[in-house]
């Protein structure tokens, strides 16, 4: 998983590497990153409502139990939390295909990427804290899987270890994904994390016998 994720990531950032020299460029460009941000969107948003409809079988049939709420109460917390840092990235910006704007050339720079995650050489506060809720939250998570398939693709996904090149050099991960990346390959890998974690949660909710029958 975490191999997947990083050759999408690597396929994004390097479609986005060479400048647009006109406008039609910019806008495929643009419209690629679009549309797969829109199928992340509509993924996020049939999950968190499969996982409305699922919590609340468990409800009427009173097996709501204190697992459920709690796999429940982590995964909104880490989700909201994103939610945040993608709000905040996107403010005063827009995803119209149809207007090419000093807006949405935001999306295609580094700057606004930079300056939230960066501060100088170092980890902004808030980056800090992001990869400080993601190590909490894959710790939680774990406690709930027990087969080693689903153990790997969660440490893989979620894992917020350092990198390491050919020779041996390590480099922060936020660093290695988020440093000098174009806005909008930064929402898409925040929003892949996000649908990740909601299948977490429905796939432990399977576990439950009403929400299996649904």
């Amino acid at each position: 998983m975490q191999k997947l994720s990083i050759i999408l990531f690597l396929i994004l950032i390097t479609a986005c590497d060479d400048k647009p020299t006109n406008e039609l460029n910019y806008k495929n460009d643009f419209a690629m990153y679009g549309l797969l941000i829109n199928e992340l969107d509509y993924n996020i948003f049939y999950l968190n409502e499969q996982i409305k409809f699922e919590m609340s079988k468990l409800e009427e049939e009173n097996q709501m139990d204190n697992e459920t709420k709690k796999i429940d109460s982590i995964t909104k917390i880490y989700t909201a939390k994103i939610d945040d840092i993608v709000d905040d990235l996107n403010t005063g910006l827009t995803y119209d295909n149809d207007i090419i704007d000093e807006d949405q050339k935001l999306l295609v720079s580094y700057k606004r990427g930079n300056d939230y995650f960066f501060s100088g050489d170092a980890l902004s506060n808030k980056a800090i804290e992001y990869k400080k809720l993601t190590k909490e939250y894959r710790n939680q998570i774990l406690r709930y899987f027990d087969h080693p398939i689903y153990i790997m693709r969660i440490q893989g996904s979620l894992s917020m270890n350092d990198t390491e090149d050919r020779n041996g050099k390590k480099t922060e991960l936020i660093e290695y994904l988020f440093r000098d990346t174009p806005l909008i390959a930064i929402i898409l890998q925040l929003k892949t994390m996000k649908r990740n974690s909601l299948e977490y949660q429905q796939q432990l909710l399977r576990k439950k016998p009403v929400a299996n029958n649904v």
